[in-house]
């Protein structure tokens, strides 16, 4: 006859929170985009403060991007959608995107340049971090960029419609950190 003997799991508050804080203040990221005129796609990363920027050159706009990161999905993800111009000039509006995933789906194939750009966080932690964005604009054969004031979670990051027919993100900072 086999015996068994009771086992007894202790759970203190103390361990919980540190499942749940087991995040960092600031958690690494990176953004990918093809730039024009650049045959490989740049890679921008985030500092140690939960700061990336990534930047086109003078001249030259994002034509597809993809955002990462390296964390449990389950507990904090980044879902992002953008604007661009296809190939016919067409504005096209793209949904939401999960972490890895390319905006437009089929890469620098289809679109122009980047309009805007629109980051969202999910998954159980969410709430627990601020995400802040900025952008600027560039134009066509111009130096000149426009920047665009800093936005939070969910809300688009330069032209959704309107403005200049050849205008794009030239730079997008974000800002991840733990509230």
């Amino acid at each position: 006859m086999k015996r068994y003997w009771p086992v007894v799991l202790i759970l203190s508050a103390g361990s919980l929170v540190a499942s749940a804080n087991s995040l960092p203040d600031y958690p690494p990221f990176e953004l990918r985009g093809q730039i024009g005129g650049n045959p490989s796609k740049s890679v921008f990363t985030s500092d140690a403060s939960g700061i990336l920027t990534a930047n086109a050159n003078v001249y030259g706009s994002f034509h597809d991007i993809s955002l990462r990161s390296k964390w449990n999905p389950d507990q904090l993800r980044l879902r992002f959608s953008c604007v661009y111009v296809n190939n016919d000039n067409n504005i096209v509006s793209a949904p939401t995107y999960k972490d890895g995933e390319n905006c437009p789906p089929s890469g620098s194939a289809t679109s122009r340049f980047i309009r805007a750009i629109r980051i969202e966080l999910d998954g159980a932690n969410r709430d627990d971090y601020n995400l802040r964005y900025s952008c600027l604009i560039g134009y066509f054969n111009q130096k000149h960029h426009t920047p665009v004031a800093e936005v939070s979670a969910g809300q688009y990051c330069g032209n959704v419609s309107g403005g200049a027919p050849q205008e794009w993100l030239s730079q997008i900072v974000v800002k991840l950190s733990r509230k």
